[in-house]
């Protein structure tokens, strides 16, 4: 991709400087990063204005003011606590029609809005299809129409998903062929029934593996479309979105998706079987990275001698690893870190390729184990949870088979270049970590370290780093547990050779006794 540039270029913070930005999905993880960054880093900034869904008994601003109570934003707040006056709520929803704004805050935004990120989604794999085209691929159309009537526009940057190509080996930063017509989508979804659609669902969306990919792929489809030659656009494509690696605070996380998740079942001892190839690699990105790498794809549009030509950015590569070297890893840093509560230790997780398998052992391993330890619980006159969780667990083992099944190759030489032409006052502030710096093993293990004690913080509210007490507890309760397991294994082997093999080699034996005899 040719990067041409204006020559009077200003820095971050002078780009910034006096400009009202519009956010949706602005109380979301990649949101609220992006925010604080934005506010810490520009503080000259004008205005935030972040969409926000009504809350009974709530106002705008007391739901905005609820969002920067959050460690997060501690750092900004000790250096400049004005700043969060700068952020607005306004009042919408991404999944009802034009977003659902007041023709009174349409008007603000075009009069004032002169950048837009498009971050809000729905990003559940499992969502019913009518409402992710209506929530992700509409909105997006909707969103284009009102930038295309904002008064000075420099900027609309719409946040993607890389796998929204996830039919492809090789993910490229390019736009790829529709593989349905986005306006006939978002018509289906408004005129046919959600029961009706979703018998259609599998079949529709084939060969993207989810509503979520399928719809993003739609939505980067009408970016292209109405974008291109028409408007400042961006399409930003982050991997598998982890924790902070630094900014502003190291392992911030604040929702359960994706390896989070994984990660809490596997340390606390629940995770036993997982779908999938132990060779696959997971491609991560921080949080923190792709929040600057927003900000500064905003800056760059800006300074392009043609804005108008849609790019594409794949924020990825930063931090890969195996599948298997993630579950290891994963007992490592538990046993160091173990956790306050847990119902066994981390132990090995079977990685199985073979649906059947899985299905058999996913039987044997979570769903009756889950059953008695629910029925201890009843019993013990505690709510019943496990098995609950393990359905949750089976699911996501089944929505992310696609992923965990194959190494995604994926190219970011956009977005590694992206940080080069930051201007030498921009870097310290806005440099982020990339392939072309290749992170570290050390930095990738510290990185997961941090994750682990994000997790513990801010998730489960447990005490960050354990004790020692609590790390002997743990160390003795894995060789207790390896002690059970190990005398369970001699057991059923010694109940295998004694009721299957011994007898009938003792019967062999007696019958080449007898043989000889005679």
């Amino acid at each position: 991709m040719s990067f041409l540039f204006d020559q009077k270029k200003l820095t971050l913070p002078e780009f910034y400087k006096g400009k009202s930005i519009f956010i949706t999905g602005g109380s979301g993880f990649i949101g609220k990063v992006l925010i604080e960054k934005l506010l810490r880093s520009c503080p000259e900034i004008k205005n935030i204005y972040v969409l926000m869904r009504p809350k009974k008994n709530k106002s705008m601003q007391e739901r905005v003011k609820a969002m920067f109570d959050v460690p997060l934003f501690e750092k900004l707040k000790s250096e400049n606590v004005k700043a969060i006056d700068k952020v607005l709520g306004i009042q919408g929803d991404v999944s009802e029609l034009n977003l659902g704004l007041s023709e009174k805050d349409v008007n603000t935004l075009i009069n004032t809005v002169s950048i837009i990120f498009h971050n809000a989604a729905s990003v559940r794999f499992d969502d019913f299809l009518k409402s992710a085209i209506l929530t992700n691929t509409r909105s997006t159309r909707d969103i284009i129409t009102l930038a295309k009537r904002m008064k000075s526009i420099d900027a609309f940057i719409y946040v993607s998903t890389v796998y929204c190509q996830a039919d492809q080996d090789v993910i490229e930063e390019k736009v790829y062929p529709p593989k349905h017509d986005w306006r006939k989508a978002i018509e289906l979804a408004e005129n046919y029934d959600e029961e009706t659609l979703q018998v259609l669902s599998q079949k529709y969306i084939h060969p993207l593996p989810n509503t979520y990919t399928f719809t993003k792929a739609l939505s980067e489809r009408a970016v292209f479309d109405l974008c291109e030659n028409q408007l400042p656009a961006m399409i930003m494509r982050p991997s598998i979105v982890t924790p902070t690696i630094c900014e502003p605070i190291a392992g911030w996380v604040d929702n359960f998706n994706g390896p989070v998740a994984l990660n809490i079942i596997g340390v606390k001892g629940l995770l036993r079987i997982l779908l999938g190839d132990t060779s696959t690699v997971h491609n991560n990105v921080f949080v923190d990275n792709v929040a600057k790498g927003l900000a500064i794809a905003a800056w760059k549009k800006s300074t392009m001698v043609n804005p108008c030509s849609v790019e594409i950015y794949n924020l990825a590569n930063e931090f890969k690893m195996p599948l298997s070297h993630f579950h290891e890893m994963g007992k490592t840093i538990a046993v160091k870190n173990p956790p306050d509560s847990y119902v066994m230790t981390m132990t090995d997780i079977l990685i199985v390729r073979n649906p059947t398998v899985f299905y058999f052992l996913t039987l044997l391993l979570h769903v009756l184990p889950g059953l008695m330890i629910d029925a201890l619980l009843l019993l013990s006159g505690n709510k019943p949870r496990i098995t609950k969780i393990y359905r949750k667990t089976y699911i996501a083992s089944i929505s992310l088979v696609r992923f965990n099944a194959i190494t995604f190759r994926i190219r970011s030489e956009n977005y590694e270049a992206l940080q080069k032409i930051l201007m030498n006052s921009d870097k310290s502030s806005f440099t982020y970590l990339s392939t072309g710096q290749s992170i570290h093993s050390k930095v990738a293990h510290q990185g997961a370290v941090d994750m682990w004690i994000g997790v513990k913080k801010y998730l489960l509210n447990e005490t960050p780093i354990a004790t020692e007490a609590a790390i002997r507890k743990y160390a003795r309760f894995v060789t207790l547990q390896r002690i059970v397991t190990l005398t369970g294994k001699f057991a059923m082997g010694f109940l295998i050779v004694t009721k299957f093999i011994l007898p009938g080699v003792t019967s062999l034996i007696t019958e080449i006794v007898a043989d000889d005899d005679s």
